[in-house]
């Protein structure tokens, strides 16, 4: 066999990879993990059906299970097979990611699907299956990514008060406008009594009075006057 060559004749293309032996045979825990696609290549299956082989990695880790934590970082595998019978794992996969399923599938479609899920954050829960002797991780079900940091801070019920003061606002404003014209209203005259009307209505009518009065007092002397003259 010459260098450059694999078994049969197929042409090898030399890679370098870092393997941490103490993983080999050692499934991450089971338990519940939020996990991010690093990975997702179209492949046949043997069966010559349409495959997806996926590589996720555990970024989070259920909180009621705090001896999960060593496990982040660790990669799990798994395969979506394309077809009726086998796609409730890829169906319950996009389910919890929230993302569509292609409803026809060939080999250029499922390329870009694969190109287009890497990145994408699912939850999910870790069992464990015997294969070739071994155990390994698989995923049991798929569910919307976990929400670790969901506590709400004091920050957010100080700012209660002042959503009330706003909503109070324009009733304030409201009354400040009626006050205002209210003030630029002219004051209504003052009222009078009947005896202050009686004592105006008086005082208007006598010097009237005491002219004919007067009047009246100097025309006996003159009437006197012309009697005796006759005489």
């Amino acid at each position: 066999m010459s260098d450059g060559q694999g078994y049969g004749g197929e042409s090898m293309v030399d890679y370098e990879e870092e393997i941490n032996w103490d993983e080999v045979g050692n499934p991450p825990k089971i338990g519940k993990y939020n996990f991010v696609v690093e990975k997702a290549e179209y492949k046949q299956s043997s069966k010559q059906k349409h495959m997806v082989k996926v590589q996720l990695k555990i970024v989070g880790y259920d909180p009621e299970t705090p001896d999960l934590e060593d496990q982040i970082g660790r990669t799990v595998f798994t395969n979506f097979n394309f077809t009726a019978q086998g796609g409730f794992v890829v169906k319950g996969f996009c389910s919890g990611a929230g993302i569509e399923l292609p409803r026809i599938v060939n080999r250029a479609v499922l390329e870009e699907w694969s190109e287009s899920i890497c990145g994408t954050k699912v939850g999910g829960a870790i069992k464990h299956r015997t294969w070739n002797d071994q155990p390994q991780a698989d995923i049991a079900k798929w569910f919307a990514p976990m929400e670790l940091d969901n506590q709400v801070s004091d920050d957010d019920d100080a700012e209660a008060p002042e959503e009330d003061e706003e909503v109070d606002a324009p009733e304030e404003e409201e009354e400040e406008e009626t006050e205002e014209e209210e003030e630029e209203a002219p004051p209504p005259p003052p009222k009078r009594s009947l005896r202050e009307a009686a004592a105006a209505a008086a005082s208007a009518t006598k010097p009237k009075s005491s002219t004919k009065a007067s009047t009246a007092h100097r025309a006996p002397p003159v009437a006197t006057a012309k009697k005796k003259a006759k005489k």
